[in-house]
């Protein structure tokens, strides 16, 4: 808003300001100048009543405002009353008849607890009527974690006649469900904008949709950003709210948020460890992702370089931290290992291969046969192993996301340190 405005809401709004006040405060270029002033202050500046500023300061908080303003009434009642039943009696009973239409609902439970089923019946729910609950639109299911679970929505769809018999039959028999369902898959926060600042208006506006499913919000948070990021990461969660937000109020549409959290008693707040901590929260600290590495002297002459070779010291939490993904991960890599294999596996080690080896030259000498060996040293033929290739092969072998985001936590901006000071 240009000054313009800024001396239309003196004249407008307050039209006993005298002149030789107007011009003390000519140095507020914008409405939102007189927002982010105090109210003695412009008093002083202006040289207003008291009364004249409040007036002046509802006047630029209302030229600000995008929306009119919901009193804890109008939330309590649920906006304008509508509501998104979720097809349950109970649910709709312990919610006051549904979802307010016109909000945003957080929807928070440990794994397994039935999130994502209560959000596909709700992507069912919506498609009825408004005298059966519904809003007579389909729905937006947004995944950010998992893939989405169409066996459990075609389960859904086939069970609604059991669910639903509230319903006339042949109202649901009419109804095809899969077809008004969008689904949208943002690996990243860039993509989870895009979907939302893009698309799902435009479905929104033609009618589409009338509900959004985020299954879930915090997965993209903790895998994009790091504890030392949390400026970031506050502020794109809250851009993300109000995105949330705007498109609820324009559209008069329930939006459904679902996360995922892990129980943590208080009591037990100041006894948990760093390393479950990190588990709960898969995230590392900086000191746990880096390393000091320090020379070591072997032989010759101490100017050579290749005559040191470097020990890497790490975190000692760290270790820990990284012995019980190990531990996790060995079940699921174990049985994809060939039997050749010795190294780092249970009831195989490199006896077994030196007791081979024996045998093999004890039987080649008794009848006079030639042994041929091949050395290949892995290690300088893959001096470095592609990470992402390394979280592929570890989802192959069914590896959960939570696992990997834990992994993945304590490998991401790794860093070593050269410890070069003599002590």
């Amino acid at each position: 808003m240009d000054s313009f405005l800024f001396a239309w809401l003196f004249v407008s709004i307050l039209p006993v300001v005298t002149v030789c006040a107007f011009p003390a405060a000519v140095h507020m270029k914008s409405v939102q100048d007189v927002v982010c002033v105090s109210g003695p202050d412009l008093q002083r500046l202006t040289g207003l009543s008291y009364s004249d500023v409040q007036q002046l300061i509802t006047a630029a908080a209302a030229a600000c405002r995008r929306n009119p303003p919901i009193t804890a009434l109008q939330l309590q009642r649920g906006m304008s009353g509508a509501r998104l039943s979720l097809g349950c009696p109970v649910l709709d009973r312990l919610l006051r008849g549904g979802l307010p239409v016109g909000g945003v609902t957080e929807l928070a439970g440990k794994s397994g607890a039935g999130k994502t089923q209560l959000g596909l019946q709700l992507c069912l729910s919506v498609q009825y009527p408004a005298e059966h609950g519904g809003l007579g639109a389909g729905a937006l299911y947004v995944c950010t974690e998992d893939s989405f679970p169409i066996k459990r929505l075609h389960q859904l769809i086939g069970e609604q006649l059991a669910l639903r018999s509230d319903v006339p039959v042949d109202l649901i028999e009419r109804l095809h469900f899969s077809d008004h369902v969008y689904i949208e898959h943002t690996a990243d926060l860039d993509s989870l904008q895009v979907c939302l600042n893009r698309r799902a208006p435009l479905l929104l506006a033609r009618g589409l949709v009338r509900l959004i499913v985020v299954d879930s919000v915090a997965a993209l948070f903790r895998a994009e950003f790091q504890a030392d990021d949390w400026l970031e990461r506050n502020r794109q969660l809250l851009t993300f709210s109000s995105t949330l937000h705007r498109l609820s109020q324009e559209f008069s549409t329930p939006v459904l948020c679902i996360n995922q959290v892990r129980s943590i008693h208080p009591d037990f707040l100041k006894a948990l460890d760093a390393v479950g901590l990190s588990w709960a929260t898969h995230l590392c600290s900086i000191a746990w992702r880096s390393g000091v590495v320090v020379p070591i002297f072997k032989k010759g002459d101490r100017r050579v370089c290749f005559n040191f070779w470097g020990i890497t010291l790490l975190s000692l939490p760290s270790k820990v931290y990284a012995r019980v993904l190990e531990r996790r991960v060995r079940p699921l890599v174990e049985p994809q290992i060939q039997e050749e294999q010795c190294g780092f596996c249970p009831c195989h080690g490199t006896l077994d291969q030196l007791f081979i080896l024996s045998r093999i030259f004890g039987c080649a000498w008794e009848f006079a046969q030639p042994v041929y060996m091949c050395f290949v040293d892995l290690e300088k033929a893959f001096k470095r192993i592609p990470q992402g290739s390394l979280w592929e092969v570890l989802r192959e072998y069914g590896g959960s996301c939570t696992l990997l985001r834990a992994i993945q936590s304590l490998c991401n901006r790794s860093e070593s340190l050269g410890h070069i000071a003599s002590d």
